[in-house]
């Protein structure tokens, strides 16, 4: 009777450990605050700093940055970061309204945005810098590396002319002119 029981109780406690639940591991979102609807403002801060060897232009090139920096917002898309790390962008672009969908990514502060342009194969935008929450606004932090690692990826995915319709130059020549680049936006909720 005793061997009985004990076998019984073996049988008991190894199912009991079968019937063990792994439950699913829910990672929060990094940034809560974010999700919502947002526009980038003008740049609220800028420097710039020019290669040795480009000094005599260093006015000609930081005119044409001070100038996006200050008169045109550098993300000019309203964006809709969605809790499921989607995203959807609108740009009233004059004669129609374009919009986008996409995903975004953030890894420690680094904020990187992915849109098509609804309707379209390749046209595709990227935006990638550093956030920063304060005041119940993001602070977006918009460094020369970053604008040339967005400008290729548009060259690659063919979508440069988006790009040049904001810069209106070569990018790439022009950056390669730059040491240093910092731009510092904000984006305010809608």
């Amino acid at each position: 009777m005793n061997k009985l029981l004990f076998l019984l109780t073996i049988i008991t406690l190894s199912f009991s450990s079968c019937t063990k639940v792994d439950y699913e591991k829910v990672t929060p979102h990094p940034y809560p605050e974010i999700v919502g609807t947002w526009k980038f403002n003008l740049a609220n801060y800028f420097t710039i700093h020019i290669e040795d060897a480009y000094k005599q232009e260093e006015v000609a090139i930081a005119d044409k940055y001070e100038t996006l920096a200050i008169r045109k917002p550098l993300i000019d898309l309203i964006i809709t970061f969605n809790d499921n790390m989607t995203c959807t962008g609108v740009k009233d672009n004059g004669n129609e309204v374009l919009r986008y969908k996409g995903i975004y990514t953030i890894v420690g502060n680094k904020l990187s945005i992915v849109m098509k342009l609804v309707g379209s194969n390749n046209q595709t935008v990227y935006y990638s810098g550093n956030i920063e929450m304060r005041y119940k606004k993001f602070f977006f932090y918009y460094y020369k590396e970053t604008i040339l690692d967005d400008y290729t990826k548009e060259i690659k995915s063919g979508s440069e002319p988006h790009i040049k319709s904001i810069f209106d130059f070569s990018e790439e020549e022009l950056l390669n002119k730059i040491s240093y680049l910092e731009m510092h936006l904000i984006m305010e909720k809608v």
